[in-house]
């Protein structure tokens, strides 16, 4: 995930149902008042330690809730293991892909108020698209399929991400790195309108890098920058206090570290 585009993939999220968000929001009860038994979830306890021992995690937070009612929630392990710090209820983790349901519900938003329809082609908003290439027998050539808005949202575009697979169009996602971080919306489509498409659109089903391209239609459709406008329709509305594209200095010390596995019983720091 080294690459991904700043403006879509690295929202990061904190769960925060004690202690920051407002306990208003998310009642604890008893497991039986909402049909639930306190002795089977007694067991989520269990397997989470079981999860740390094994070092198959370095930290987690578990909750569960019914009814829109909270009947259990846990903190475990570690979020920084060379920190020794432990894992709290208001840590923020990086939430990563999750972050195309956030980006698509804002898109849908502006398509309730009439911004755009579904079937509208992709280039109608920007125009780099207009003269797009397929990659087809070895090579680039026109595209005979029109991509749609909602290609983008169903990852049917024909557009890739790089990092899965090996094929030509993925050598040229890796080349071009439409998807740095450091890079800004309107640079990413230019630089992904020089590189064929993988398949023609609405042909196939691929995980690609089409949210981010919503994203920046969402700034077309709304004339604001991606995160002014989730901060004003989504996030905001919905008190996610904790969601955003960077975590602010004062926040860090609730910042997780990121571990994956490194062989058994191993894990090693990602990020």
């Amino acid at each position: 995930m080294k690459h991904m585009q700043k403006h879509v993939l690295l929202i990061l999220a904190a769960l925060s149902i004690w202690g920051v968000a407002p306990a208003k929001e998310l009642r604890v009860v008893k497991p039986e008042d909402v049909g639930m038994s306190s002795a089977k979830l007694a067991k989520v306890d269990e397997v989470m330690k079981g999860l740390l021992a094994e070092k198959k995690l370095a930290g987690a937070i578990v909750a569960v809730a019914r009814k829109g009612k909270v009947v259990h929630f846990g903190a475990y392990g570690k979020m920084d293991l060379k920190g020794d710090k432990p894992m709290r209820p208001g840590t923020i983790f990086r939430i990563y892909s999750m972050s195309k349901a956030i980006i698509t519900a804002a898109a849908l938003t502006l398509l309730e108020e009439g911004k755009y329809e579904l079937d509208d082609p992709v280039s109608r908003y920007l125009p780099e698209f207009k003269e797009m290439t397929v990659w087809k027998d070895g090579k680039a050539v026109p595209v005979k399929k029109v991509m749609t808005v909602k290609h983008l949202m169903l990852h049917t575009a024909g557009l890739s991400y790089g990092f899965i697979g090996d094929g030509p169009v993925e050598q040229l996602y890796k080349k071009a790195k439409p998807t740095d971080r450091n890079g800004t919306l309107p640079n990413m489509i230019k630089t992904l309108s020089d590189i064929p498409l993988s398949f023609e659109p609405g042909t196939r089903w691929q995980y690609s890098v089409s949210i981010d391209v919503l994203g920046r239609l969402i700034e077309v459709w709304s004339g604001k920058k991606l995160e002014d406008f989730l901060d004003e329709r989504i996030l905001g509305p919905l008190d996610m206090k904790d969601t955003a594209f960077h975590v602010p200095k004062e926040k860090l010390d609730r910042f997780a570290a990121n571990y994956g596995p490194d062989g058994p019983g191993k894990l090693r720091l990602i990020d």
